[in-house]
Formats: structure tokens, sequence, C-alpha cells
């Protein structure tokens, strides 16, 4: 299921089959834990199969993704002028078609690059808002404690899936929503540094109350910076939900508009209305914009912060009344900035 959520998901298969191959649970003869594997993949593969048909259906390969592009930004962008976006990737796309064309490219390059990566992104991982310094720091003090005093085959199968995650996502750029399950593992980790840290202080003086208080206060004062810390992450996150695509939609739907091609940077509009996405093309200019629309028929075109931002030779669109006569906005919304304009080449 985490694979059918997002491809990266995979590293769970050969964790798990490590830890068929560790723990005694499952048998204590080879043959045993031969055939659990096999169920384990088999029902995998069952999981995995409705996603597997419709891929080779609509792309010609059951394994098909394009994942390989952000492997390309990552390690090849800077010579592309390609970033880590949607514009980056579709850069690439354009010179990369395959996992085999990417790393037959420059594989030196690649190899030279992917340790300082796996490294930056494990730093970033112990000391970002992903859980913060202070926990960042306990669970590697945890970690330790656990690899040193409790050698179980537990220990060893989620030490093993934090391993292959990091080494398996190293080969792309580093944001912290990719780092969510070794978040879940340091959480884990920093509660077991703080535990120990309590029993060792209260072993000389027997069971010391003082110390096992000092133990709950550790705890607390951990807990709370991360309450802090996600409440405002929160909130931060709420302020930039894009909420002025919902009221967009509704004046498409209040005006029986279906099927409708709309050019915008991101697809959001066009997905939660049931609409045509069109991706907005790399043009520099308003006059660029023209052109493209001369050639290519679109209903809508979408200016909003993204394609501000993203697209900043069209800025001037960003005010409706210096609009050219070819655009009409039909829709506005401003803070943030949400045009939609009807284009006169429309249906």
């Amino acid at each position: 299921m985490a694979f059918l959520t997002r491809y990266n998901g995979v590293f769970l298969i050969p964790a798990v089959l490590a830890g068929i191959g560790v723990l005694k649970s499952f048998g204590p003869g080879l043959w045993r834990r031969i055939q659990s594997s096999g169920v384990f993949l088999g029902v995998s593969f069952v999981v995995a199969l409705p996603w597997f048909y419709a891929n080779l259906r609509h792309n010609g390969s059951a394994l098909f993704n394009q994942n390989y592009l952000n492997i390309a930004t990552e390690f090849y962008g800077d010579r592309f002028g390609a970033d880590k976006t949607g514009d980056g990737t579709s850069i690439m796309s354009e010179k990369f078609h395959s996992f085999g064309e990417v790393v037959r490219y420059d594989p030196m390059r690649i190899a030279r690059r992917y340790p300082g990566n796996l490294l930056g992104s494990l730093r970033r991982s112990l000391s970002t808002q992903l859980v913060g310094p202070f926990v960042g720091l306990a669970a590697v003090v945890g970690a330790v404690f656990a690899l040193w005093s409790r050698r179980s085959g537990f220990l060893v199968i989620v030490a093993l899936a934090g391993a292959i995650y990091f080494l398996l996502m190293a080969l792309n750029h580093w944001e912290a929503r990719y780092y969510l399950f070794p978040a879940v593992l340091y959480a884990g980790l920093a509660a077991y540094a703080v535990v120990r840290l309590a029993d060792l202080a209260a072993r000389p003086a027997k069971n010391s109350l003082p110390a096992r208080i000092a133990g709950v206060l550790a705890f607390a004062v951990l807990w709370a910076m991360s309450l802090r810390a996600s409440a405002r992450d929160v909130r931060a996150f709420l302020r930039t939900e894009p909420v002025e695509v919902l009221e967009a939609c509704a004046y498409l739907q209040a005006n029986g508009i279906r099927d409708a091609r709309i050019l915008s940077r991101k697809p959001h509009l066009a997905s939660v209305c049931q609409q045509q996405s069109v991706a907005f093309p790399r043009v520099l200019s308003v006059e660029e914009l023209r052109r493209w629309l001369e050639t290519n028929s679109v209903d809508y075109v979408v200016i909003s912060s993204v394609e501000l931002s993203r697209r900043g030779g069209v800025a001037s669109l960003g005010d409706p009344a210096a609009a050219p006569p070819w655009l009409s906005a039909v829709w506005t919304h401003r803070d943030p900035t949400f045009i939609l304009y009807r284009s006169a080449g429309a249906r």
C-alpha cells in the first residue's frame, strides 16, 4: 500500500524480506522462511496488480514511471539549466527517456555526488524542521544506546529499513516531506534515549526518584518543543493551501463549463474541476505567450502566485487591468493572486 501511495515505498520490500530472514518468529528453518518470503512477495504483487495493469494499458509498461527525471535534475540539472521543479523535469524529459540513459550519461558524476547527497540528507533530516536539532541529537544518542545494548532482530530490521530508505532517497533532492518515515524512527530513538539516560542516572542511587523526575521532564521538554514546532508548521501549511482553486472551480461549475482546456503551471484547477490540464509553456514574455496560444488552443489561462513566480516574463498579467485584449479576466482572487483569463481562441 505504501508503494501504491508513492514509488519510494518499494524500500519496504527488501527491508521486510531481511526481517523474515532475521526474526525467529518466522520459523527456525530456512525452507519455512523462504515460504514466508514467497507469500509476502505474492501478496505485495497482488496488492499492486491493479496499478501494474493500469500502467501497462496507459503507458505500455507495468513498471513505467518517470522518477529518472528527478535523478537527472539532481545530478545533471546544472548542466542543462534544469532546476528541481516541474520545469526542470520538463527540460530533462527532452534529454533522457529512461533510467538507463540517466545512468549511462555520466556514471562517474553520479558516483562522486551520491555520497555527498547521502550525508547531506542524513544531516538535514536531523537538524531541520523535520524533527528539530534537540530531538535529532536525542535520536543519535538513542541509536547509540540501542545498537550497543539491544542487538535484537527487531532492531536490526528497523535500522535496515531506515538505511535502505536513505540509500534510495539520496538519488533525489532534499525535501523534508520526503523523510517522514525517518522522522518516526527518530521519535522512537529520542524517547528511548531519554529512558536509558534516566535509567543510568537512577542506578547509583538505587532507583533515584529525582533521576526519574528528570527523565520525565526531559521527555516533556522534547515533546513540548516538537508540539510547538508542529503547530507552527501546520498553521503555515494551512495558510498556503490553495483554497482559491475551489472558488474558481465553483465559478466554472456555476457557468456549466465542461471539458475546458485550462493552461496553468499546476494542474490543480483542472483536476479538481474535472477539466483538461495544459502545462504552462516556458515563455519569457507576454508576446511569446500570445504566439504560443496562436498554435495551441486553450480555453482558460490561470495566472496565480505560482505562474508569477515561475514565469516572471508574464508578471504584468497579475493585473487584470493591464491584460492584453486577447485575454479577458472572468474570475479573480486578490490574496493570494489567482486570475482566470478566458482566451480569445476559446471554444
